[in-house]
Protein backbone atom coordinates (compact mmCIF):
# COMPACT_ATOMS: atom_id res chain seq x y z
CA UNK A 1 0.00 0.00 0.00
CA UNK A 2 2.81 2.44 0.82
CA UNK A 3 4.24 1.95 -2.67
CA UNK A 4 0.97 2.81 -4.42
CA UNK A 5 -0.43 5.58 -2.23
CA UNK A 6 1.09 8.97 -1.56
CA UNK A 7 -0.56 10.97 1.20
CA UNK A 8 -0.34 14.75 1.42
CA UNK A 9 0.31 16.34 4.81
CA UNK A 10 -3.40 17.21 5.04
CA UNK A 11 -4.43 13.68 4.14
CA UNK A 12 -1.97 12.30 6.64
CA UNK A 13 -3.45 14.49 9.38
CA UNK A 14 -6.94 13.27 8.48
CA UNK A 15 -5.76 9.72 8.73
CA UNK A 16 -4.11 10.43 12.07
CA UNK A 17 -7.43 11.84 13.28
CA UNK A 18 -9.20 8.72 12.05
CA UNK A 19 -6.73 6.55 13.92
CA UNK A 20 -7.09 8.61 17.08
CA UNK A 21 -10.90 8.41 17.04
CA UNK A 22 -10.79 4.77 16.06
CA UNK A 23 -8.64 4.03 19.12
CA UNK A 24 -10.95 6.05 21.39
CA UNK A 25 -14.05 4.31 20.07
CA UNK A 26 -12.39 0.93 20.46
CA UNK A 27 -11.61 1.73 24.09
CA UNK A 28 -15.18 2.89 24.74
CA UNK A 29 -16.47 -0.16 22.94
CA UNK A 30 -14.91 -2.43 25.57
CA UNK A 31 -17.30 -1.01 28.16
CA UNK A 32 -20.66 -2.83 28.24
CA UNK A 33 -22.56 0.41 28.88
CA UNK A 34 -20.98 2.14 25.89
CA UNK A 35 -20.64 -0.78 23.50
CA UNK A 36 -23.32 0.65 21.23
CA UNK A 37 -20.93 3.37 20.03
CA UNK A 38 -17.86 1.14 19.63
CA UNK A 39 -16.54 -0.07 16.28
CA UNK A 40 -18.79 -3.13 16.29
CA UNK A 41 -21.87 -1.02 16.88
CA UNK A 42 -20.84 1.48 14.22
CA UNK A 43 -20.21 -1.24 11.68
CA UNK A 44 -23.75 -2.46 12.07
CA UNK A 45 -25.06 0.89 10.85
CA UNK A 46 -25.33 1.98 7.24
CA UNK A 47 -21.93 2.91 5.86
CA UNK A 48 -20.10 1.54 8.89
CA UNK A 49 -17.76 -0.42 6.62
CA UNK A 50 -15.89 2.86 6.10
CA UNK A 51 -14.73 2.69 9.72
CA UNK A 52 -13.08 -0.64 9.08
CA UNK A 53 -11.53 0.51 5.80
CA UNK A 54 -10.15 3.72 7.29
CA UNK A 55 -8.89 1.85 10.35
CA UNK A 56 -7.00 -0.55 8.10
CA UNK A 57 -5.49 2.37 6.15
CA UNK A 58 -4.50 4.17 9.35
CA UNK A 59 -2.90 1.04 10.76
CA UNK A 60 -0.97 0.51 7.53
CA UNK A 61 0.20 4.12 7.24
CA UNK A 62 1.18 4.86 10.79
CA UNK A 63 2.70 1.67 12.09
CA UNK A 64 0.03 0.48 14.53
CA UNK A 65 -0.39 -2.96 12.99
CA UNK A 66 -2.90 -5.53 14.13
CA UNK A 67 -0.01 -7.85 14.89
CA UNK A 68 0.19 -6.11 18.29
CA UNK A 69 -3.59 -5.89 18.72
CA UNK A 70 -5.08 -9.40 18.43
CA UNK A 71 -8.20 -8.65 20.48
CA UNK A 72 -8.86 -5.47 18.51
CA UNK A 73 -8.33 -7.39 15.29
CA UNK A 74 -10.94 -9.95 16.39
CA UNK A 75 -13.39 -7.14 17.14
CA UNK A 76 -12.79 -5.21 13.93
CA UNK A 77 -12.30 -7.99 11.42
CA UNK A 78 -14.51 -10.80 12.78
CA UNK A 79 -17.04 -8.91 14.88
CA UNK A 80 -16.58 -11.42 17.74
CA UNK A 81 -16.49 -11.00 21.50
CA UNK A 82 -13.77 -12.72 23.49
CA UNK A 83 -14.32 -13.21 27.20
CA UNK A 84 -11.47 -12.55 29.67
CA UNK A 85 -9.69 -15.91 29.52
CA UNK A 86 -9.90 -15.97 25.74
CA UNK A 87 -8.35 -12.50 25.64
CA UNK A 88 -5.63 -13.61 28.04
CA UNK A 89 -4.72 -16.58 25.83
CA UNK A 90 -4.54 -14.63 22.58
CA UNK A 91 -2.52 -11.86 24.26
CA UNK A 92 -0.18 -14.49 25.65
CA UNK A 93 0.43 -15.80 22.14
CA UNK A 94 1.47 -12.28 21.18
CA UNK A 95 3.79 -11.85 24.18
CA UNK A 96 5.14 -15.34 24.96
CA UNK A 97 6.84 -17.99 22.90
CA UNK A 98 5.04 -20.79 24.72
CA UNK A 99 1.47 -20.72 26.05
CA UNK A 100 -0.30 -23.66 27.72
CA UNK A 101 -4.02 -23.54 28.48
CA UNK A 102 -5.37 -26.51 30.46
CA UNK A 103 -9.08 -25.98 30.09
CA UNK A 104 -12.46 -27.22 31.23
CA UNK A 105 -15.11 -28.48 28.86
CA UNK A 106 -16.85 -25.85 26.68
CA UNK A 107 -14.71 -22.85 27.59
CA UNK A 108 -14.37 -21.60 24.02
CA UNK A 109 -10.73 -22.68 23.83
CA UNK A 110 -10.87 -24.05 20.28
CA UNK A 111 -12.78 -20.98 19.11
CA UNK A 112 -10.06 -18.83 20.63
CA UNK A 113 -7.36 -20.86 18.89
CA UNK A 114 -9.22 -20.39 15.60
CA UNK A 115 -9.34 -16.62 16.14
CA UNK A 116 -5.63 -16.66 16.93
CA UNK A 117 -4.91 -18.57 13.71
CA UNK A 118 -6.86 -16.11 11.56
CA UNK A 119 -5.26 -13.11 13.28
CA UNK A 120 -1.77 -14.55 12.87
CA UNK A 121 -2.11 -15.03 9.13
CA UNK A 122 -4.08 -11.84 8.41
CA UNK A 123 -1.78 -9.51 10.39
CA UNK A 124 1.44 -10.63 8.68
CA UNK A 125 2.48 -10.22 5.03
CA UNK A 126 1.60 -13.20 2.87
CA UNK A 127 4.36 -15.78 2.94
CA UNK A 128 5.96 -14.63 6.19
CA UNK A 129 3.59 -16.36 8.61
CA UNK A 130 2.49 -19.97 8.83
CA UNK A 131 0.06 -21.81 11.13
CA UNK A 132 0.40 -25.50 11.89
CA UNK A 133 -2.18 -27.33 13.98
CA UNK A 134 -2.36 -30.84 15.28
CA UNK A 135 -4.73 -32.88 17.42
CA UNK A 136 -4.72 -36.55 18.49
CA UNK A 137 -7.17 -37.79 15.84
CA UNK A 138 -8.31 -36.83 12.36
CA UNK A 139 -11.87 -35.95 13.50
CA UNK A 140 -10.45 -33.69 16.20
CA UNK A 141 -8.33 -31.88 13.62
CA UNK A 142 -11.07 -31.24 11.08
CA UNK A 143 -14.26 -31.22 13.14
CA UNK A 144 -13.18 -28.94 15.97
CA UNK A 145 -10.44 -26.36 15.36
CA UNK A 146 -10.58 -26.20 11.57
CA UNK A 147 -14.35 -26.11 11.53
CA UNK A 148 -14.10 -22.94 13.62
CA UNK A 149 -11.34 -21.56 11.39
CA UNK A 150 -13.47 -22.08 8.30
CA UNK A 151 -16.52 -20.41 9.85
CA UNK A 152 -14.51 -17.38 10.99
CA UNK A 153 -12.71 -17.13 7.66
CA UNK A 154 -16.08 -16.95 5.92
CA UNK A 155 -17.51 -14.48 8.42
CA UNK A 156 -14.53 -12.12 8.21
CA UNK A 157 -14.29 -12.42 4.44
CA UNK A 158 -10.58 -13.05 4.83
CA UNK A 159 -8.18 -13.74 2.01
CA UNK A 160 -7.62 -17.10 0.40
CA UNK A 161 -9.44 -20.41 0.34
CA UNK A 162 -9.75 -23.11 2.99
CA UNK A 163 -10.06 -26.71 1.87
CA UNK A 164 -11.50 -28.98 4.54
CA UNK A 165 -11.21 -32.72 5.06
CA UNK A 166 -8.99 -34.99 7.11
CA UNK A 167 -6.02 -32.74 6.27
CA UNK A 168 -7.40 -29.16 6.01
CA UNK A 169 -5.36 -26.41 4.34
CA UNK A 170 -5.54 -22.64 3.90
CA UNK A 171 -4.08 -21.13 0.75
CA UNK A 172 -3.79 -17.48 -0.31
CA UNK A 173 -3.03 -16.92 -3.99
CA UNK A 174 -1.99 -20.60 -4.20
CA UNK A 175 0.48 -20.10 -1.33
CA UNK A 176 -0.02 -22.53 1.54
CA UNK A 177 -0.24 -20.51 4.76
CA UNK A 178 -1.75 -22.98 7.24
CA UNK A 179 -2.70 -26.61 7.64
CA UNK A 180 -3.89 -29.14 10.19
CA UNK A 181 -2.64 -32.71 10.58
CA UNK A 182 -3.04 -35.56 13.06
CA UNK A 183 0.14 -36.99 14.68
CA UNK A 184 0.43 -39.89 12.23
CA UNK A 185 0.81 -37.39 9.38
CA UNK A 186 3.99 -35.94 10.87
CA UNK A 187 7.45 -37.44 10.87
CA UNK A 188 8.46 -37.54 14.52
CA UNK A 189 12.12 -38.06 13.64
CA UNK A 190 12.54 -35.06 11.37
CA UNK A 191 9.81 -32.75 12.63
CA UNK A 192 7.50 -30.75 10.44
CA UNK A 193 9.21 -31.30 7.11
CA UNK A 194 9.04 -28.54 4.54
CA UNK A 195 7.82 -25.76 6.83
CA UNK A 196 10.00 -22.67 6.74
CA UNK A 197 8.53 -19.44 8.03
CA UNK A 198 9.65 -16.22 9.68
CA UNK A 199 6.57 -16.26 11.90
CA UNK A 200 5.42 -19.81 12.69
CA UNK A 201 2.47 -20.45 15.02
CA UNK A 202 2.01 -24.05 16.17
CA UNK A 203 -1.29 -25.00 17.80
CA UNK A 204 -1.49 -28.27 19.72
CA UNK A 205 -5.18 -28.98 20.31
CA UNK A 206 -6.41 -31.61 22.82
CA UNK A 207 -2.82 -31.61 23.98
CA UNK A 208 -3.12 -34.44 26.52
CA UNK A 209 -3.41 -36.93 23.67
CA UNK A 210 -0.31 -35.82 21.76
CA UNK A 211 2.64 -38.26 22.00
CA UNK A 212 6.02 -37.05 23.27
CA UNK A 213 7.87 -37.45 19.92
CA UNK A 214 5.54 -34.92 18.33
CA UNK A 215 6.28 -32.42 21.09
CA UNK A 216 9.94 -32.76 20.10
CA UNK A 217 8.91 -32.06 16.52
CA UNK A 218 7.09 -28.92 17.71
CA UNK A 219 10.31 -27.74 19.35
CA UNK A 220 12.17 -28.33 16.10
CA UNK A 221 9.82 -25.92 14.35
CA UNK A 222 9.73 -23.22 17.02
CA UNK A 223 13.42 -22.39 16.77
CA UNK A 224 13.36 -18.69 15.93
CA UNK A 225 12.44 -15.88 18.29
CA UNK A 226 9.26 -15.07 16.39
CA UNK A 227 7.81 -18.58 16.78
CA UNK A 228 4.80 -19.12 19.01
CA UNK A 229 3.30 -22.34 20.40
CA UNK A 230 -0.17 -22.74 21.92
CA UNK A 231 -1.10 -25.99 23.69
CA UNK A 232 -4.73 -26.31 24.72
CA UNK A 233 -7.05 -29.05 25.91
CA UNK A 234 -8.68 -30.89 28.79
CA UNK A 235 -6.03 -32.13 31.23
CA UNK A 236 -7.17 -35.76 30.96
CA UNK A 237 -3.92 -37.67 31.23
CA UNK A 238 -1.64 -37.26 34.25
CA UNK A 239 1.09 -39.20 32.45
CA UNK A 240 1.10 -36.92 29.38
CA UNK A 241 3.75 -34.42 28.34
CA UNK A 242 1.01 -31.80 28.51
CA UNK A 243 1.05 -32.14 32.30
CA UNK A 244 4.81 -31.62 32.32
CA UNK A 245 4.58 -28.31 30.48
CA UNK A 246 1.71 -27.17 32.73
CA UNK A 247 3.89 -27.32 35.82
CA UNK A 248 5.56 -24.25 37.40
CA UNK A 249 9.04 -23.63 36.06
CA UNK A 250 8.37 -25.34 32.73
CA UNK A 251 9.04 -22.16 30.75
CA UNK A 252 5.46 -22.05 29.49
CA UNK A 253 3.01 -19.27 30.31
CA UNK A 254 0.12 -21.20 31.86
CA UNK A 255 -3.47 -19.94 31.66
CA UNK A 256 -5.85 -22.32 33.40
CA UNK A 257 -9.56 -22.15 32.62
CA UNK A 258 -11.50 -23.52 35.60
CA UNK A 259 -15.08 -24.25 34.56
CA UNK A 260 -16.45 -22.93 37.83
CA UNK A 261 -14.90 -19.55 37.05
CA UNK A 262 -16.35 -19.20 33.57
CA UNK A 263 -18.95 -16.44 32.97
CA UNK A 264 -22.13 -18.50 33.46
CA UNK A 265 -21.36 -19.37 37.08
CA UNK A 266 -23.00 -16.42 38.75
CA UNK A 267 -24.28 -16.79 42.30
CA UNK A 268 -27.89 -16.61 41.14
CA UNK A 269 -27.43 -19.26 38.43
CA UNK A 270 -25.65 -21.65 40.79
CA UNK A 271 -28.31 -21.24 43.49
CA UNK A 272 -31.08 -21.97 41.00
CA UNK A 273 -29.77 -25.43 40.06
CA UNK A 274 -28.20 -26.62 43.31
CA UNK A 275 -29.99 -29.60 44.87
CA UNK A 276 -32.67 -29.66 42.16
CA UNK A 277 -33.64 -32.98 40.59
CA UNK A 278 -30.57 -34.84 39.41
CA UNK A 279 -28.19 -32.10 40.59
CA UNK A 280 -25.66 -31.89 43.40
CA UNK A 281 -25.12 -29.03 45.83
CA UNK A 282 -22.92 -26.95 43.56
CA UNK A 283 -23.50 -23.81 45.64
CA UNK A 284 -22.09 -25.43 48.78
CA UNK A 285 -19.15 -26.84 46.81
CA UNK A 286 -18.18 -23.41 45.51
CA UNK A 287 -18.65 -21.62 48.83
CA UNK A 288 -16.80 -24.21 50.90
CA UNK A 289 -13.94 -24.38 48.40
CA UNK A 290 -13.65 -20.55 48.22
CA UNK A 291 -14.47 -20.39 44.52
CA UNK A 292 -15.75 -16.89 43.63
CA UNK A 293 -18.93 -16.54 41.62
CA UNK A 294 -18.72 -15.01 38.15
CA UNK A 295 -19.42 -11.32 37.66
CA UNK A 296 -18.05 -10.83 34.13
CA UNK A 297 -20.46 -9.24 31.66
CA UNK A 298 -20.70 -11.02 28.32
CA UNK A 299 -23.19 -10.84 25.42
CA UNK A 300 -26.33 -12.90 25.95
CA UNK A 301 -25.78 -14.87 22.75
CA UNK A 302 -22.41 -16.08 24.05
CA UNK A 303 -23.75 -17.70 27.24
CA UNK A 304 -25.29 -20.80 25.57
CA UNK A 305 -21.92 -21.50 23.95
CA UNK A 306 -20.06 -21.74 27.25
CA UNK A 307 -20.09 -24.34 30.02
CA UNK A 308 -23.58 -24.65 31.49
CA UNK A 309 -24.29 -24.50 35.22
CA UNK A 310 -26.94 -27.24 35.17
CA UNK A 311 -24.67 -29.58 33.20
CA UNK A 312 -21.98 -29.23 35.88
CA UNK A 313 -24.45 -29.67 38.76
CA UNK A 314 -25.76 -32.84 37.10
CA UNK A 315 -22.22 -34.19 36.73
CA UNK A 316 -21.71 -33.83 40.46
CA UNK A 317 -24.21 -36.67 40.82
CA UNK A 318 -23.09 -38.71 37.82
CA UNK A 319 -19.37 -38.41 38.51
CA UNK A 320 -19.47 -39.01 42.25
CA UNK A 321 -18.69 -35.55 43.66
CA UNK A 322 -19.94 -35.44 47.24
CA UNK A 323 -19.11 -34.26 50.76
CA UNK A 324 -17.75 -37.08 52.92
CA UNK A 325 -19.94 -37.17 56.05
CA UNK A 326 -17.07 -38.55 58.13
CA UNK A 327 -14.36 -36.03 57.23
CA UNK A 328 -16.45 -33.10 55.99
CA UNK A 329 -14.20 -32.96 52.91
CA UNK A 330 -15.40 -32.95 49.32
CA UNK A 331 -14.56 -36.03 47.24
CA UNK A 332 -14.14 -35.62 43.49
CA UNK A 333 -13.33 -37.83 40.50
CA UNK A 334 -10.97 -37.82 37.55
CA UNK A 335 -13.70 -36.67 35.16
CA UNK A 336 -14.67 -33.80 37.47
CA UNK A 337 -11.07 -32.71 37.89
CA UNK A 338 -10.31 -32.71 34.16
CA UNK A 339 -13.59 -31.67 32.53
CA UNK A 340 -14.80 -29.13 35.11
CA UNK A 341 -11.87 -27.87 37.21
CA UNK A 342 -9.18 -28.08 34.48
CA UNK A 343 -6.90 -30.02 36.84
CA UNK A 344 -4.96 -33.15 36.00
CA UNK A 345 -6.38 -36.16 37.87
CA UNK A 346 -4.47 -37.23 40.97
CA UNK A 347 -3.91 -40.62 42.58
CA UNK A 348 -6.82 -39.80 44.89
CA UNK A 349 -9.27 -39.32 42.01
CA UNK A 350 -8.04 -41.85 39.43
CA UNK A 351 -9.95 -45.12 39.39
CA UNK A 352 -8.88 -48.61 38.39
CA UNK A 353 -8.65 -47.38 34.82
CA UNK A 354 -7.15 -43.89 34.39
CA UNK A 355 -9.15 -41.38 32.39
CA UNK A 356 -6.27 -40.75 29.99
CA UNK A 357 -6.16 -44.43 29.01
CA UNK A 358 -9.85 -44.45 28.18
CA UNK A 359 -9.48 -41.27 26.13
CA UNK A 360 -6.61 -42.84 24.18
CA UNK A 361 -8.72 -45.93 23.38
CA UNK A 362 -11.54 -43.66 22.19
CA UNK A 363 -9.12 -41.81 19.91
CA UNK A 364 -8.04 -45.12 18.38
CA UNK A 365 -11.72 -45.93 17.74
CA UNK A 366 -12.31 -42.54 16.10
CA UNK A 367 -9.21 -42.83 13.89
CA UNK A 368 -10.21 -46.36 12.87
CA UNK A 369 -13.62 -45.16 11.73
CA UNK A 370 -12.32 -41.96 10.14
CA UNK A 371 -10.04 -44.11 7.97
CA UNK A 372 -13.08 -45.99 6.70
CA UNK A 373 -11.87 -49.30 8.11
CA UNK A 374 -14.29 -52.22 8.48
CA UNK A 375 -14.36 -53.88 11.93
CA UNK A 376 -15.75 -57.04 10.34
CA UNK A 377 -12.36 -57.54 8.70
CA UNK A 378 -10.58 -57.75 12.07
CA UNK A 379 -9.57 -61.39 12.71
CA UNK A 380 -11.54 -63.31 15.29
CA UNK A 381 -15.16 -64.11 16.09
CA UNK A 382 -17.89 -61.78 17.33
CA UNK A 383 -18.20 -61.60 21.12
CA UNK A 384 -21.00 -60.25 23.28
CA UNK A 385 -21.51 -59.64 26.98
CA UNK A 386 -24.55 -58.76 29.04
CA UNK A 387 -24.93 -57.11 32.43
CA UNK A 388 -28.52 -58.05 33.23
CA UNK A 389 -31.10 -55.85 34.93
CA UNK A 390 -34.82 -56.50 35.19
CA UNK A 391 -36.75 -53.49 36.47
CA UNK A 392 -35.96 -50.38 38.50
CA UNK A 393 -33.31 -47.79 37.79
CA UNK A 394 -30.67 -50.18 36.43
CA UNK A 395 -30.28 -50.89 32.73
CA UNK A 396 -29.48 -54.07 30.89
CA UNK A 397 -26.26 -53.39 28.99
CA UNK A 398 -25.19 -55.50 26.00
CA UNK A 399 -21.64 -54.92 24.72
CA UNK A 400 -20.25 -56.17 21.42
CA UNK A 401 -16.75 -56.48 19.99
CA UNK A 402 -14.81 -57.82 17.06
CA UNK A 403 -11.23 -58.57 18.05
CA UNK A 404 -9.77 -55.47 19.69
CA UNK A 405 -12.60 -53.23 18.41
CA UNK A 406 -15.51 -52.62 20.79
CA UNK A 407 -18.44 -51.96 18.47
CA UNK A 408 -20.59 -50.32 21.15
CA UNK A 409 -22.85 -50.84 24.15
CA UNK A 410 -26.63 -51.11 23.87
CA UNK A 411 -28.58 -50.08 26.98
CA UNK A 412 -32.14 -51.27 27.58
CA UNK A 413 -34.37 -50.41 30.52
CA UNK A 414 -37.43 -52.25 31.92
CA UNK A 415 -36.94 -55.52 30.09
CA UNK A 416 -37.78 -58.97 31.45
CA UNK A 417 -35.17 -61.71 31.40
CA UNK A 418 -36.89 -63.75 28.69
CA UNK A 419 -36.79 -60.77 26.35
CA UNK A 420 -33.12 -60.27 27.19
CA UNK A 421 -32.38 -63.91 26.38
CA UNK A 422 -34.22 -63.69 23.07
CA UNK A 423 -32.36 -60.50 22.09
CA UNK A 424 -29.03 -62.18 22.82
CA UNK A 425 -30.08 -65.29 20.89
CA UNK A 426 -30.83 -63.15 17.83
CA UNK A 427 -27.42 -61.48 18.03
CA UNK A 428 -25.58 -64.78 18.42
CA UNK A 429 -27.38 -66.34 15.46
CA UNK A 430 -26.27 -63.51 13.16
CA UNK A 431 -22.61 -64.37 13.73
CA UNK A 432 -21.11 -67.85 13.30
CA UNK A 433 -19.22 -69.19 16.35
CA UNK A 434 -20.07 -66.11 18.40
CA UNK A 435 -20.41 -66.29 22.17
CA UNK A 436 -21.69 -64.23 25.08
CA UNK A 437 -20.57 -63.65 28.67
CA UNK A 438 -23.51 -63.04 30.99
CA UNK A 439 -23.52 -61.85 34.60
CA UNK A 440 -24.91 -64.90 36.41
CA UNK A 441 -25.49 -63.22 39.77
CA UNK A 442 -29.13 -62.43 40.54
CA UNK A 443 -31.55 -62.15 37.62
CA UNK A 444 -28.79 -62.97 35.15
CA UNK A 445 -28.97 -66.64 36.14
CA UNK A 446 -32.30 -66.96 34.33
CA UNK A 447 -30.81 -65.52 31.16
CA UNK A 448 -27.90 -67.98 31.31
CA UNK A 449 -30.23 -70.93 31.83
CA UNK A 450 -32.52 -69.92 28.97
CA UNK A 451 -29.64 -69.40 26.52
CA UNK A 452 -28.23 -72.80 27.39
CA UNK A 453 -31.67 -74.32 26.86
CA UNK A 454 -31.68 -72.71 23.41
CA UNK A 455 -28.26 -74.20 22.64
CA UNK A 456 -26.39 -70.91 22.61
CA UNK A 457 -22.68 -70.51 23.37
CA UNK A 458 -22.82 -68.74 26.75
CA UNK A 459 -20.36 -68.31 29.60
CA UNK A 460 -21.66 -67.39 33.06
CA UNK A 461 -19.63 -64.62 34.69
CA UNK A 462 -19.63 -64.74 38.51
CA UNK A 463 -18.03 -61.56 39.83
CA UNK A 464 -17.91 -62.76 43.43
CA UNK A 465 -16.17 -66.06 42.65
CA UNK A 466 -12.60 -66.58 43.77
CA UNK A 467 -9.87 -66.86 41.18
CA UNK A 468 -6.27 -68.05 41.09
CA UNK A 469 -5.33 -65.63 38.33
CA UNK A 470 -2.59 -63.06 38.78
CA UNK A 471 -1.74 -59.77 37.13
CA UNK A 472 0.55 -59.87 34.12
CA UNK A 473 3.64 -59.34 36.29
CA UNK A 474 2.78 -62.43 38.32
CA UNK A 475 3.22 -60.47 41.56
CA UNK A 476 -0.37 -59.76 42.56
CA UNK A 477 -3.43 -61.93 43.09
CA UNK A 478 -7.05 -60.81 43.26
CA UNK A 479 -9.77 -60.87 45.89
CA UNK A 480 -12.34 -62.16 43.39
CA UNK A 481 -13.19 -62.43 39.71
CA UNK A 482 -14.59 -58.89 39.64
CA UNK A 483 -11.22 -57.47 40.71
CA UNK A 484 -9.34 -59.69 38.24
CA UNK A 485 -11.63 -58.75 35.33
CA UNK A 486 -11.42 -55.02 35.98
CA UNK A 487 -7.66 -55.25 36.31
CA UNK A 488 -7.41 -57.20 33.08
CA UNK A 489 -9.17 -54.43 31.21
CA UNK A 490 -6.77 -51.96 32.81
CA UNK A 491 -3.84 -54.00 31.50
CA UNK A 492 -5.33 -54.07 28.00
CA UNK A 493 -5.55 -50.26 28.02
CA UNK A 494 -2.13 -49.60 29.60
CA UNK A 495 -0.20 -47.34 27.18
CA UNK A 496 3.14 -48.58 28.51
CA UNK A 497 2.50 -51.83 26.62
CA UNK A 498 3.52 -51.29 22.96
CA UNK A 499 0.94 -53.87 21.84
CA UNK A 500 -1.97 -51.90 23.32
CA UNK A 501 -4.57 -51.50 20.57
CA UNK A 502 -7.99 -51.86 22.23
CA UNK A 503 -10.53 -49.43 20.76
CA UNK A 504 -13.47 -48.08 22.77
CA UNK A 505 -16.47 -46.17 21.36
CA UNK A 506 -16.99 -42.49 22.29
CA UNK A 507 -19.73 -43.28 24.79
CA UNK A 508 -20.04 -40.78 27.66
CA UNK A 509 -21.67 -43.28 30.02
CA UNK A 510 -18.95 -45.83 29.26
CA UNK A 511 -16.29 -43.25 30.09
CA UNK A 512 -18.03 -42.43 33.38
CA UNK A 513 -18.39 -46.07 34.38
CA UNK A 514 -14.87 -47.20 33.50
CA UNK A 515 -13.19 -44.39 35.43
CA UNK A 516 -15.40 -44.65 38.54
CA UNK A 517 -14.42 -47.79 40.54
CA UNK A 518 -11.61 -47.35 43.07
CA UNK A 519 -9.04 -49.97 44.08
CA UNK A 520 -6.45 -50.79 46.70
CA UNK A 521 -3.82 -53.40 47.50
CA UNK A 522 -4.82 -55.50 50.51
CA UNK A 523 -2.40 -57.46 52.75
CA UNK A 524 -1.02 -60.47 50.96
CA UNK A 525 -0.56 -58.59 47.67
CA UNK A 526 -4.25 -58.87 46.78
CA UNK A 527 -5.65 -56.29 44.36
CA UNK A 528 -9.14 -55.33 45.48
CA UNK A 529 -11.57 -53.42 43.27
CA UNK A 530 -14.34 -51.88 45.33
CA UNK A 531 -17.67 -53.75 45.39
CA UNK A 532 -20.25 -52.65 42.87
CA UNK A 533 -22.61 -51.35 45.56
CA UNK A 534 -19.97 -48.89 46.75
CA UNK A 535 -19.62 -47.50 43.23
CA UNK A 536 -23.42 -47.25 43.01
CA UNK A 537 -23.63 -45.29 46.28
CA UNK A 538 -21.04 -42.81 45.06
CA UNK A 539 -22.43 -42.38 41.52
CA UNK A 540 -26.13 -42.75 42.23
CA UNK A 541 -26.45 -45.31 39.42
CA UNK A 542 -25.12 -48.74 38.57
CA UNK A 543 -22.07 -48.82 36.27
CA UNK A 544 -23.79 -51.33 33.98
CA UNK A 545 -22.16 -50.08 30.79
CA UNK A 546 -18.66 -50.35 32.24
CA UNK A 547 -19.35 -53.79 33.72
CA UNK A 548 -20.56 -55.04 30.33
CA UNK A 549 -17.29 -54.03 28.66
CA UNK A 550 -15.26 -55.54 31.51
CA UNK A 551 -17.08 -58.86 31.01
CA UNK A 552 -16.65 -58.52 27.25
CA UNK A 553 -12.88 -58.55 27.60
CA UNK A 554 -12.72 -61.34 30.20
CA UNK A 555 -10.74 -64.33 28.89
CA UNK A 556 -9.65 -62.30 25.86
CA UNK A 557 -5.96 -61.64 25.12
CA UNK A 558 -5.11 -62.98 28.57
CA UNK A 559 -1.95 -64.88 27.84
CA UNK A 560 -3.03 -67.44 30.45
CA UNK A 561 -2.88 -71.10 29.51
CA UNK A 562 -5.68 -73.54 30.11
CA UNK A 563 -9.38 -73.16 30.77
CA UNK A 564 -10.65 -72.13 34.19
CA UNK A 565 -14.20 -72.84 35.35
CA UNK A 566 -15.20 -69.63 37.13
CA UNK A 567 -18.96 -69.84 37.09
CA UNK A 568 -19.33 -72.39 39.88
CA UNK A 569 -17.26 -70.33 42.31
CA UNK A 570 -20.14 -69.37 44.59
CA UNK A 571 -21.91 -72.74 44.76
CA UNK A 572 -19.83 -74.99 47.01
CA UNK A 573 -16.40 -75.48 48.51
CA UNK A 574 -15.79 -78.34 46.10
CA UNK A 575 -16.65 -76.18 43.10
CA UNK A 576 -14.32 -73.45 44.32
CA UNK A 577 -11.43 -75.87 44.66
CA UNK A 578 -12.16 -77.16 41.17
CA UNK A 579 -12.06 -73.61 39.88
CA UNK A 580 -8.74 -72.96 41.59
Amino acid sequence: MRSTLAATSTQAQVLRDVLQWHTILATLGSSPSLSRIGPVGLRRREGAGNVRILADIANEFFGVPYVRQPVQWATDKLDVFLWSKQRAIIDSIRDNRYTAAPSCHDSGKSFDAAVASEWWIDSHPIGEAFVVSTAPSAPQVSAILWREIQKLHRKGELRGVINMGGAPEWKIDKELVAYGRKPADYNADTGFIGIHSLYPLIIVDEASGIPKPLWDAVDSLATNDNARVLAIGNPDDSASHFKTICQPGSGWNIIKIDGLQTPNFTERAVLEVSNTEGCGDLYAFMVENNIPFATEEIPDDLRPRLLGVRWVAERMKRWGVFKDPDTGLWKTSALWDAKVRADFPTDATEGVIPLGWVEAAIRRWLDFNAAGADPNEIPGVRKFSCDVARFGGDETAIAEKQGHYVVGVERIGHQDTMTTANRLKAKLERHIQSSVNVDVIGVGAGVVDRLRELGMNVMAFNASAKTSRKDKTGEFTFLNTRSAAWWRLRELLDPSDPTTNLMLPPDERLKEDLTAPRWKVAPGAHIVVEPKDQTIRRLGHSPDTGDAVVMLMWNEFTGWDGFVVEEYGGESEYAQKWSD
